[in-house]
């Protein structure tokens, strides 16, 4: 697994000491980086030692960070990359022709909506639980992951050891508005969802919220962030709600339960989760 690996003693050694540069790196599997600079392309190359040989792999391997899936998706009809990942669910059939090949394959894995609750009034379990159900997932897996996709009933994803009768939280609108009602919100409030720009399906998800949302008093305020200010106003803990969800590389409950749902410092750690979102195949391969 990436928490282990195999490496010279001089490297391990070295990786304690103050000011070690972390991207520079040799261990035992089949590619190495000799260093990265933030907004360079990551570039890997060909472990001459690797165990396995003939090493018939190519020298190097660029790989280039770009935010705007449109501008991923141009970038390889253009011939300018030759594989891109994360695909854009509605241009899987358009890129499954010509000179490029585009699948959806089934993995083990959940995407949820991860709110803070620290932050009023989402510490009042009756307003996150109106949320959920007053958000129909059937709608996003249709108009979102175009069927790529099922309604998630638990934390554990489809695929591992779950509870199938678990009933989840279904689109129940009245059972929203009661639950609201009752909470300590019952006038509705001001929902803020953040969404890495250029990512479409994290803008779509936000519109269906703002649209479903709205019907029970609640306004959604969508505010597109580049991935360094998502990711530091996730971790300082100032983000109301983001997307998160987790992939398996085993069928064992216990790895989900352990890193999502134990809890612990930092607080973010044990979120209150908007469970319930669909569970869905999240990359394309294309060759």
């Amino acid at each position: 697994m990436w928490i282990a690996q195999v490496m010279p003693a001089d490297v391990a050694n070295n990786t304690d000491k103050d000011g070690y540069d972390t991207y520079h790196t040799r261990s035992s599997g089949a590619y190495f980086m000799e260093g990265w600079k933030k907004g360079d392309p990551l570039i890997l190359k060909k472990n001459l030692n690797y165990w396995k040989q003939p090493h018939n792999g190519p020298d190097e391997v660029h790989i280039e960070f770009i935010a705007d899936d449109n501008a991923r998706v141009l970038k390889l009809q253009g011939g300018e990359v030759d594989l891109i990942d994360f695909v854009p669910f509605s241009q899987i059939q358009t890129l499954n022709q010509g000179n490029t090949k585009a699948q959806a394959f089934t993995i083990q894995t959940y995407t949820d909506l991860t709110m803070n609750n620290t932050i009023k009034p989402l510490d009042d379990v009756k307003v996150r639980q109106a949320l959920n159900y007053a958000l129909d997932k059937d709608a996003i897996i249709k108009g979102v992951y175009f069927g790529n996709g099922q309604f998630q009933n638990s934390p554990i994803p489809p695929g591992t050891y779950w509870d199938k009768t678990l009933p989840g939280y279904p689109f129940n609108l009245d059972k929203a508005k009661q639950l609201l009602a009752a909470s300590s919100a019952p006038q509705g409030f001001t929902f803020k969802q953040t969404v890495r720009s250029g990512n479409s399906l994290q803008l779509q998800i936000a519109t269906i919220l703002k649209d479903q949302w709205a019907k029970i008093g609640v306004t959604v305020d969508i505010v597109q962030l580049e991935a360094g200010l998502y990711n530091s106003q996730l971790r300082d803990g100032t983000s109301m709600s983001w997307y998160g969800g987790w992939t398996n590389d085993m069928s064992d409950p216990t790895e989900v339960a352990n890193s999502k749902l134990r809890g612990g410092a930092p607080q973010l750690s044990h979120p209150a989760e908007l469970r319930g979102a669909p569970k869905c195949r999240h990359n394309s391969k294309l060759a």
